[in-house]
């Protein structure tokens, strides 16, 4: 009821933009700002006064630094009268200002109990109407202690009863509530507890841990020797680096063909190892058929470190037979012989 014009007449009246409060924020604003300027002044005066004191009983302080603090000092002591006036000046201006806004925000202040009043007496209206339309309601027996204790709270809702709580409203947040209005405050050093971060209990601190879970049914990273790394870096430092280069080519290889590996590992788990005497045929009974599927070019010497592994001298052409698996390696044929 008279919610949306209603509001917007209340709030637009209490706004800060509002011509009653219009004048009464710039001055509060500026009062606050020559308050904070006032209080820094202080603090800088008493920190010259600290450093000037301590620079006296340390004989290593010259004679010019002595009198360079004593002109800081002095420097901040004029700061903080020009301040402090400042401050009451500010002080003054807002309390002249002090009736109008008065006066001001009680004319605002009454044009909105009016309105409230409006409002309630329309409220109540509109209750009795329709408690009498619900009269026939209140013949029935279940109903009659009901509307019978509203017809009473109605009834005594006169006039005397809004007014008595219109001028409750006003003792708690109107005209006739308690104020408390700026007034100079003088500064008062504040005492800070300085305390160290390793004096902290650390006793509730919190230590996150990475956990892999491991079971049978999902096989877990492969692992890597240290001694294939130790052993392969006895090459020279070009065999080093085009090691690390057929690697990076292959990073997109690995994504793709690691889960096949590992299936064909699990699978294979429980066959036994093969020999080193074992046949091309019975190591790669997997394929089908092995087709090149690629020629490469040997970037550098290599001398075989196993028995499945076969040598090789830098700018000869091989067949690549497979894919690369997780650690870089592939199944090649050169002369014949499959590795």
């Amino acid at each position: 009821m008279f919610e949306g014009e209603g509001a917007d007449n209340i709030s637009s009246g209490f706004c800060q933009h509002s011509p009653a409060q219009r004048k009464w924020k710039k001055l509060y604003e500026k009062l606050e700002s020559s308050k904070k300027a006032y209080y820094s002044a202080c603090r800088q005066e008493k920190s010259a006064l600290v450093n000037l004191t301590n620079s006296q009983a340390d004989s290593s302080v010259s004679l010019d630094g002595a009198q360079k603090l004593r002109d800081r000092l002095e420097k901040c002591r004029e700061d903080v009268q020009k301040c402090k006036s400042a401050y009451e000046k500010n002080i003054a201006e807002i309390t002249q200002y002090r009736a109008p806004y008065i006066e001001d925000m009680t004319f605002e202040f009454e044009k909105c109990q009016a309105m409230e009043m409006k409002r309630s007496r329309f409220f109540v209206e509109m209750v009795c109407a329709t408690q009498q339309v619900l009269v026939d309601l209140a013949r029935n027996n279940k109903f009659a202690q009901l509307h019978g204790s509203l017809e009473e709270t109605l009834r005594t809702c006169d006039e005397n009863a809004l007014t008595s709580d219109l001028q409750a409203w006003s003792s708690i947040n109107g005209k006739d509530a308690r104020t408390e209005w700026p007034a100079f405050e003088e500064y008062t050093e504040q005492i800070r507890t300085i305390a160290s971060k390793s004096g902290q209990n650390s006793s509730n601190a919190v230590v996150l841990t990475k956990q892999i879970i491991k079971t049978d049914d999902v096989p877990g990273p492969a692992s890597v020797p240290a001694t294939a790394y130790s052993d392969n870096g006895k090459n020279s430092d070009s065999d080093t680096n085009t090691f690390d280069s057929r690697k990076n080519a292959i990073h997109k290889d690995k994504a793709q063909h690691g889960q096949q590996n590992a299936d064909r590992h699990w699978e294979n788990r429980d066959s036994p190892p093969l020999s080193t005497t074992t046949p091309d045929s019975a190591k790669y009974g997997d394929f089908e058929e092995l087709h090149t599927k690629s020629m490469a070019t040997v970037l550098y010497d290599y001398s075989p470190l196993e028995n499945d592994e076969i040598p090789l001298q830098k700018g000869e052409t091989i067949e690549v037979l497979s894919d690369a698996d997780s650690l870089g390696w592939c199944t090649g044929r050169k002369n014949g012989e499959v590795c």
